[in-house]
């Protein structure tokens, strides 16, 4: 009625003031400048307690509310009904603000540990020290249940770190629900405040991944045993599919004899940028090592362009078979090309016609006795018969300049 009748002059100053939000006076002297706390009414109320010692706005919000007496919006029973002494000692005695108990026995006075745990034996830290009020206000509060503040941001104000913003955030967290998306507030069946174990709890929203993973013959281990947050952060990731690291760092945190086979001279590009789901499945595939494609379809995936067969060409038959893996490692090699082995025991492992012909000649090419077949020759293709890099004489006098002379 005071604002209807004054506005806001009735309680702020308009410029300043020594008081905290403008007030023109301190705000347990203010409130019973109109509300006389000597009143029967004003005593009756308030269960006979000198609340006129204490902050008013512990229950009521000063400006307007949809509950009765400017209650705020979650009313403690024991506040709305004014049994103040269901938790504090007698309104007459020395300390009448003391309680009768002391943390989170007083709340169990009332609220039956069964039911608040849900049958969960994992429990929350406050919960299980008795801090009630890390969480709840006992009197009133502007958000649901009794919470001294809302959201998620209560969940921060313990578990900071999970509020850094990140570039690929789990979509729970982005919803309304937030935090309780996947967590119990009081206790659980399981560590991390869930009721569900790894698997039944993701695939409760990623069922899709689930059904498709039924169709692999070849289950990854972590998948297979359903450890979702094996691979996954379950809050989220600046990694993408929300990765706990980067995606080499996360296979090799269990294939870690892998880690130093890779680190040779020659790298393929995925392994060397730590992307191993470049080419596999993370969860499981047809294929026993998790390929995406079966064979070369696999490498066209980046080498479409150059896999591409031409008019006129000729091909070198493991590359015309699709046969990369004869030729290649698919990982990393410490010869130059990716190779698997140095060239002359490679080429001559299809060829040894050649190699019979060469250990019986008299007379060899520096180039052929070296081992270093693609000084003259293309190892995929060419427009040249014997996949010859140029024509003669022109292939010839790259190497044998002084012949021009």
């Amino acid at each position: 009625q005071v604002i209807n009748d004054e506005g806001c002059r009735a309680c702020h100053n308009a410029h300043a003031s020594a008081e905290k939000n403008l007030l023109t006076r301190k705000p347990e002297e203010l409130c019973v400048s109109c509300h006389d706390s000597g009143d029967s009414s004003f005593k009756k109320v308030h269960g006979g307690y000198p609340v006129e010692k204490r902050s008013c706005t512990v229950c009521h919000t000063p400006h307007s509310s949809a509950q009765d007496k400017l209650l705020k919006t979650s009313t403690h029973d024991p506040v709305a009904s004014a049994e103040c002494g269901s938790c504090h000692a007698e309104p007459s005695s020395a300390n009448p603000f003391a309680t009768i108990a002391k943390g989170g026995e007083l709340c169990l006075e009332c609220h039956d540990t069964d039911s608040l745990t849900g049958g969960g034996e994992v429990q929350h830290e406050p919960f299980a020290s008795g801090d009630c009020i890390s969480c709840h206000d006992p009197h009133t509060s502007i958000h649901p249940r009794l919470l001294v503040t809302g959201g998620d941001s209560l969940c921060y104000t313990c578990h900071e770190e999970k509020q850094q913003k990140v570039l690929h955030p789990h979509e729970p967290l982005e919803s309304e629900k937030g935090c309780l998306s996947c967590h119990q507030v009081h206790a659980a069946l399981h560590k991390g405040l869930v009721n569900k174990k790894d698997g039944e709890l993701c695939f409760a929203c990623h069922a899709k991944t689930q059904t498709a993973g039924k169709k692999f013959k070849n289950k990854h281990a972590p998948y297979e045993e359903e450890k979702c947050s094996t691979c996954h952060n379950p809050h989220g990731s600046n990694v993408a599919k929300i990765l706990t690291s980067r995606a080499d760092a996360v296979c090799y945190s269990c294939h870690l004899e892998l880690e130093g086979e890779y680190q040779k001279k020659a790298i393929h590009d995925p392994v060397q940028k730590g992307n191993c789901i470049a080419c596999h499945h993370g969860h499981g595939a047809d294929d026993a090592n998790f390929l995406k494609e079966k064979g070369t379809k696999l490498c066209a995936g980046c080498h479409e362009s150059f896999m591409k067969k031409e008019l006129n060409e000729t091909v070198h038959s493991p590359f015309e078979e699709e046969e990369c893996l004869t030729c290649h490692s698919p990982h990393a090699s410490n010869i130059g090309g990716m190779i698997v082995e140095e060239q002359g025991p490679l080429c001559f492992s299809c060829h040894d016609e050649l190699e019979d012909n060469l250990k019986a000649a008299k007379s060899k090419h520096g180039s052929v006795q070296q081992g270093q077949c693609t000084e003259c020759h293309n190892p995929h293709k060419s427009t040249l018969e014997s996949l010859l890099l140029a024509p003669s004489p022109d292939l010839c006098l790259t190497c044998h300049e002084q012949v021009k002379e």
